[in-house]
Parts: structure tokens; C-alpha cells; sequence
């Protein structure tokens, strides 16, 4: 039994990245705008056109009393309902398929989007265990290295720049601060006051991040 095909609804989407809001694709052979298809099997090079009231977007398939109508991508999209297969097969054939306008192939996206990193090494000591941000650590395993969302090492280094952009400066401050000579040896000496000023500061400082908190102990705990 012959598979019957199937009509599906499909969007376009322009490829510059600077999308206009409102862009006029031509429709019609013209010597501004020359829109011909290459036929393989004719030969020939045919002139397209869509009209809504024709079922071929050639111009040697039609008769005499085309409707022409325009084809605008509103904020870079298409969208072709399965319903209006001369449009759909009109774009197929446009000579700015793949230049200034594309399908939108879901699947082919999502694909590039959980694109895997395969890190693993030559099964030398480089051949290393994966932290965050993907950071690659020198250790003696050969165990070959887990394969990785793209996008989650992606955004997870993201997530270290930003944390190390909003407090590295502040934690590098309070070290320098609680590293100083006379607030060290006042610490030293059980001053009270000082040790409740600087629990203080860390707790208030846990609120925000809990990694500022662990800094500020390991400078306590090594003056």
C-alpha cells in the first residue's frame, strides 16, 4: 500500500541576524528580481511566481488569470499553514532559500543544541575528570570522560563568570582586610568584639552566597 504523504504546517524564519520587522520577499520573475529554477529533468531554467489562485508556483503551469499576491515575513517569520502547498513549494524553489530566508527544521535545531562535547584525551594523564565550567583537572585516570550537555557546561561556566564578577572583588577585599597586620593580631589576642564583627559580616554575607561565606571562614581560620 502506497504511503499517502502528509501536510504539514511550516515557518521560516529570515537569516540575517539583524532582523527587519517587516520584510517583502519577491514573488515574480523580473529582471530586478530574477526568480528562476534550474529544472534538472527539462533542462530549462523556469520562471516562478506565486499566485494564490494557481496550483503551481511555475509560471508555465498557470493560466492567464494569476493573482499575485505579496509574501512578508512580520519580525523575521513565516508561517505556511498545510493548507497553501503552492506557497509552501513556491519557497522550496526560491532562489533566497538558504541565503536570506530558511525552514525551521526543529529537530535539526535541537540537535545542534545538545550538541555534545566529547573532551575525552589520548588516554594519557590528560585524559582528566571534568569540573565545572568544564575546568579540566590534571589526574592520573584513564578512565574515558563522560559525555556533556554543550549547553550546561555552557552555562555553568556563564554562572562562575557571573558569581566571580558580582563578589570577587568584594571577597578579594575582605582578604586583604583580615590579612592586615594589626586586625590579625587583635584577632590573636581573643578581642571579642573584633571575633563578633566578623562573625557578623559572614553571616550577613550568607544571605548573598554561600561560597563568599566558605572564603571568608578559610581566611579566618588561616590568620
Amino acid at each position: 500500500m502506497k504511503k499517502q504523504q502528509q501536510y504539514v504546517n511550516k515557518a521560516y524564519r529570515l537569516t540575517r541576524e539583524a532582523a527587519p520587522l517587516s520584510f517583502m520577499l519577491p514573488v515574480r520573475n523580473s529582471r530586478r528580481s530574477p526568480l528562476l529554477h534550474f529544472d534538472e529533468d527539462k533542462g530549462i531554467n523556469r520562471a516562478l511566481r506565486y499566485a494564490v489562485n494557481q496550483k503551481s508556483p511555475f509560471e508555465d503551469e498557470q493560466d492567464g488569470n494569476a493573482i499575485v499576491e505579496p509574501i512578508i515575513f512580520e519580525d523575521g517569520m513565516l508561517v505556511v499553514p498545510r493548507t497553501n502547498q503552492v506557497l509552501q513549494e513556491f519557497l522550496h524553489y526560491h532562489p533566497m532559500n538558504g541565503l536570506h530566508f530558511e525552514e525551521i527544521n526543529n529537530e535539526k535545531d535541537a540537535q545542534e543544541d545538545v550538541e555534545v562535547l566529547n573532551l575525552q584525551g589520548n588516554g594519557s594523564q590528560f585524559n582528566t575528570s571534568v569540573g565545572a565550567a568544564s575546568t579540566k583537572a590534571r589526574v592520573d585516570n584513564t578512565n574515558p570522560i563522560a559525555q556533556m550537555d554543550g549547553n550546561d557546561a555552557l552555562m555553568t561556566y556563564i554562572t562562575d563568570m557571573e558569581w566571580f564578577a558580582a563578589y570577587g572583588e568584594n571577597v578579594r577585599n575582605i582578604s586583604k582586610l583580615l590579612g592586615n597586620k594589626n586586625i590579625k593580631k587583635t584577632i590573636e589576642s581573643g578581642n571579642t568584639k573584633i571575633h563578633s564583627l566578623i562573625n557578623l559580616i559572614i553571616n550577613q554575607m550568607y544571605v548573598l552566597d554561600f561560597n563568599i561565606k566558605d572564603s571568608l571562614l578559610a581566611v579566618e581560620e588561616n590568620i
